[in-house]
């Protein structure tokens, strides 16, 4: 005798067929869309993505949402997702609620390291932004970005508690990442870095370090992430939207 599917495995092979054969890092819609789409309660969506995260489908990241997986990807380790639109347009666009914390904006006096990977000379002033980021009111992640403050010193009249530099860079100045080139290291966060991410002084954490260029490949942005989650993955994947 055949047994008819139950709800939500009937949800699960729907998701595996709308969103399984897409690129890795690809977001699903929210839990409120998802329900929406396939017409049943939020218990029967979350059951159905737990089953295909176990299967190695889907992963999750806390606060950020929902992905498809890179082939091999541990479930409880799935990579950092660096979408070309900004943190900002990856969060909301799923629904999820993204404030920002400014720390620094300014001009600042280029270091050696930094100029080079920015293809300037040491003398050259560099703007810099400091952010928290905090998703559906918990602290996610500290950012520093650079670049240069000749080409982007307009940067300086934007309010980035309610802005997205991404937005701002690609409206404003026409800069939208087509790759990076990126580092990762787990290091101990300064006494600094540990008040502004609420955690203990010293504490291990990863942090990345990514080098945004253009369609002909200058580099024109420096990004360094502190996260605050102790399981963030060392992998990271870049998702270009352009």
């Amino acid at each position: 005798m055949m047994v008819a599917a139950k709800k939500y495995q009937r949800v699960q092979q729907a998701i595996r067929r709308d969103y399984g054969q897409l690129r890795a890092g690809t977001s699903l819609p929210s839990e409120a869309e998802l329900c929406r789409q396939y017409e049943v309660s939020r218990v029967t969506i979350r059951r159905a993505i737990e089953e295909l995260v176990d299967e190695c489908l889907l992963t999750r990241q806390h606060g950020r949402g929902t992905f498809v997986s890179a082939q091999g990807t541990s479930p409880t380790h799935p990579p950092e997702i660096v979408d070309s639109q900004g943190f900002y347009a990856q969060m909301t666009g799923q629904g999820i609620k993204v404030t920002s914390k400014v720390l620094f904006q300014g001009i600042t006096t280029s270091l050696s390291g930094l100029a080079n990977s920015l293809g300037l000379s040491p003398q050259e002033p560099l703007l810099r932004l400091d952010r928290v980021r905090s998703v559906e009111g918990r602290i996610d992640h500290l950012t520093r970005s650079w670049m240069s403050a000749r080409k982007y010193r307009g940067i300086l009249d934007h309010n980035f508690a309610r802005e997205s530099l991404q937005a701002v860079l690609s409206e404003e100045f026409g800069f939208t990442p087509r790759w990076g080139r990126a580092n990762a290291q787990l290091t101990d966060v300064t006494r600094e870095e540990a008040e502004h991410l609420g955690i203990q002084a010293a504490d291990t954490r990863l942090r990345t370090f990514i080098t945004f260029y253009a369609d002909n490949e200058t580099p024109e942005v420096c990004t360094e992430t502190i996260y605050a989650d102790k399981q963030a993955s060392p992998q990271f994947l870049f998702i270009s939207r352009s």
